[in-house]
């Protein structure tokens, strides 16, 4: 397979022919875990054991995205293509938001004013007429008519009314801390010989909608994500640039650079600090958790923030397979020191191996199978139904 159809391509024909998006655990202020599966939604607390079923899935309904809000009083779920908003004692069930295209990333605001959500299945070729605001003031380039690109809407939670949409992003978001921007990859042109797009991380300022750019970039794709101290936004891309200097144009066999900007006394640095697939900031900010491709097959590190001091945590986890239902599963910080991510490891059943959680040490000491754990939690919480 071509660069031209790397992960993005791969992300979005796996969303639209299986109707799910990446996956993982959402943990809320107090521990709990919120964890999806195909036959519901589990809470549990993985010391004590505790656990309950928010939501038993029916055919056809089985639940992707979840996210417990920033306080824990409340959690954002996705069936197919509509959010549900429950409190987590399974009260106060209602329909937030519902669209005609496939849900991809669905994230609270840190004040939780608002809902951001990655559709993905739109054209990006026009904007809708009846669309209530829209924060693209350019034309979209030629190149982009007609590529199905993910659009990002913000939702405001009072109203359920759309406050900002912005057109040809890739669907992967962040919020920064203050609530009163997020940051973006939005595309702008692609080179059709190559597949490389053009675009730029930039922050939408939910005031006016207006975006401003903060790097230029090329690649096939993007990830990134907002230090909780905002003063770093990392991301991946084949070649970038602060907005004022000069892009050079990337090799087309380049592998994908993971950068941070750091933003300081009113001035803006941009590093390159090695290679990822995908990475998490941890809570204090002080470290990354990063998934890196290389010849061995994918690591599981973890890193300072300039990308130095590398702890191996696990070889191969399950993170990039086609295996899984829903297509991907994302490691995670459980705390500033815990790490929780899945590996497949071989079993007697019919298909030779099972989806294993564990849990480790961010050094990559003490990990734990944390799978029986689960496991037991969930035939718990199935008998109190």
């Amino acid at each position: 397979m071509t660069l031209r159809y790397s992960a993005l391509f791969c992300l979005i024909a796996l969303i639209l022919l299986s109707g799910c998006f990446p996956s993982t655990v959402s943990v809320a202020p107090d521990g709990r875990i919120a964890l999806p599966r195909g036959d519901g939604i589990y809470l549990m607390d993985l010391a004590s054991g505790k656990s309950s079923r928010l939501y038993e899935a029916e055919p056809g309904k089985e639940p992707g995205w979840v996210q417990w809000s920033p306080k824990g009083d409340e959690i954002m779920y996705v069936v197919k293509n509509e959010i549900f908003l429950v409190s987590p004692d399974g009260t106060n069930l209602r329909s937030f938001y519902k669209t005609q295209s496939t849900m991809g990333l669905c994230l609270w605001s840190p004040d939780k004013s608002c809902i951001s959500v990655a559709e993905l299945g739109m054209m990006s070729s026009e904007t809708e007429e009846g669309q209530e605001k829209d924060s693209r003031a350019e034309k979209v380039d030629a190149s982009l008519k007609g590529e199905q690109l993910p659009c990002m809407t913000v939702l405001d939670v009072k109203t359920g009314k759309v406050r900002w949409q912005v057109q040809n992003t890739f669907f992967i978001h962040r919020w920064m801390p203050d609530s009163k921007s997020i940051i973006i990859y939005h595309i702008l042109k692609k080179d059709k010989d190559s597949g490389i797009y053009t675009g730029e991380i930039a922050s939408l300022q939910l005031s006016d909608g207006k975006l401003r750019s903060m790097v230029s970039t090329m690649g096939f794709d993007s990830w990134l994500d907002v230090s909780p101290s905002a003063e770093s936004v990392y991301f991946t891309a084949q070649t970038a640039s602060l907005s004022k200097e000069a892009l050079k144009t990337p090799d087309k066999n380049a592998s994908g650079r993971l950068f941070r900007l750091v933003k300081k006394g009113g001035k803006a640095e941009l590093r390159d600090i090695g290679t990822a697939s995908i990475f998490f900031t941890s809570p204090d900010s002080k470290r990354l958790l990063i998934a890196r491709q290389d010849e061995d097959g994918t690591k599981l590190i973890v890193c300072d923030e300039n990308g130095e001091r590398e702890k191996l945590i696990a070889q191969n986890p399950a993170i990039n397979t086609a295996e899984m239902s829903s297509g991907k599963i994302l490691p995670l910080w459980l705390n500033n020191d815990e790490i929780m991510f899945w590996r497949y490891v071989t079993v007697l059943a019919p298909d030779g191996k099972s989806l294993t959680a564990f849990t480790a040490k961010a050094d990559g000491s003490k990990i734990t199978n944390v799978q029986g754990s689960i496991d037991q939690a969930i035939i718990q919480a199935s008998k109190k139904k």
